[in-house]
């Protein structure tokens, strides 16, 4: 049988197991106990512990039980056999009612931009990647320009060398994760990149399902044909193609509103607010609660081991990454 995994959603049968039952049997302390058990259960892959706690007892003693989850069809008889403890300890007599239980998500927000190659990266390996296929992923379109004022954070092309180095980077990371994307900058660049952000933002807030492709198309458009993206005729002629005439009509029509302006806006202040200071910019939360940030495509390997993903070394850039 195989584990359960993040986001899968099975009937499993709540059982409890006090500790005191084993470790007085077997001359043990409660400690060791609880890792035996521990250790027999997921060892074996016949169930993961959800939680333990406290429960008193009516003489006001304390009794630490481990709970565990297994099941339906689990024999209960192999399973006395599986603890390691002696067959007397019935655990059929702690079976709790059956129940649907869904194990967390691992949670990506991806921070991105048009104007950024390297989000463009991220958001290609966040969305193609089979490793990232059990996750749940965010998409947050922001404004670098309002990050790097907030900041003080200066542009890479305005850095003698690093402007050089950071396209070289560009080449070397779309040719690992095999991106779609011009050999050649876009020309002026950097763009202002209001127009296709406020866009995005429209369609985050009133056709969401619609969000990545929307990503997607201005990706294109920018990065792979170099089209002038700051030009506002670009930005509906990537979105119709993507969208369709009518939904790309409206997106356009709404951008120069101030609801669209006060989303850019917020977006921008809010991964200020989670760290940002460039982009890709990601803040991972795994299945036990715990969330962090990390910056930059040559990070993605940190951040999976963040969410505890399995990497196939073999897939695009993650052998150069790890």
């Amino acid at each position: 049988m195989s584990k359960l995994r993040p986001g899968e959603t099975l009937s499993y049968r709540l059982i409890r197991i006090p500790i005191q039952s084993i470790s007085v049997r077997r001359g043990i302390t409660n400690d060791v106990a609880r890792e035996r058990l521990t250790d027999s259960f997921e060892s074996r892959q016949h169930a993961h512990v959800i939680y333990e706690s406290d429960n008193r007892t009516p003489s006001n003693t304390t009794r630490t039980s481990v709970f565990y989850i297994r099941p339906i069809a689990k024999d209960l008889t192999s399973w006395n056999l599986a603890l390691g403890c002696p067959t007397e300890v019935d655990v059929s007599s702690y079976k709790g009612q059956t129940t649907d239980i869904k194990m967390a998500k691992n949670k990506i927000t991806l921070y991105l931009d048009v104007v950024s190659p390297f989000a463009y990266i991220a958001f290609h390996v966040l969305r193609t990647s089979p490793t990232f296929a059990q996750c749940e992923i965010k998409y947050v379109p922001m404004f670098l320009g309002g990050i790097m004022q907030a900041t003080g954070n200066t542009p890479p092309v305005s850095i003698k060398n690093k402007g050089e180095y950071t396209s070289r980077e560009r080449e070397r990371w779309q040719k690992y994760f095999n991106v779609p994307m011009s050999s050649t900058m876009p020309s002026p660049f950097p763009q202002v990149t209001i127009v296709p952000d406020r866009a995005l933002c429209y369609v985050e807030s009133k056709h969401p399902e619609k969000l990545q492709d929307a990503i997607q198309a201005l990706y294109k458009a920018f990065w792979v044909e170099t089209k002038t993206i700051s030009d506002p005729k670009v930005v509906a002629g990537a979105l119709e193609s993507a969208l369709g005439k009518a939904l790309a009509e409206e997106i356009m029509a709404a951008v120069g509103s101030e609801p669209v302006k006060a989303a850019l806006k917020e977006n921008t202040d809010k991964a200020f607010k989670d760290g940002c200071f460039g982009i890709p910019f990601f803040v991972a939360t795994n299945t036990k609660g715990e969330t962090d940030t990390f910056w930059g495509v040559d990070h993605i390997g940190v951040l999976c081991d963040h969410l505890g993903l399995e990497v196939k070394r073999k897939e695009g850039g993650f052998q150069a990454l790890l």
